[in-house]
């Protein structure tokens, strides 16, 4: 969890440097949810 981009490139998958990577965890009590991006023009929803 330290370095996520040291180990993304590990498995093949390198992170641009200009990419931001966080790695969160769920516990018992909180449960994080990822949401896609909005398309490019989409009006700031």
């Amino acid at each position: 969890m330290s370095d996520p981009r040291a180990v993304l490139a590990e498995y093949g998958m390198p992170v641009p440097d200009d990419m931001d990577v966080n790695v969160v965890e769920n516990t018992d009590t909180t449960v994080h949810i990822t949401m896609p991006a909005p398309p490019s023009g989409a009006g700031g929803r």
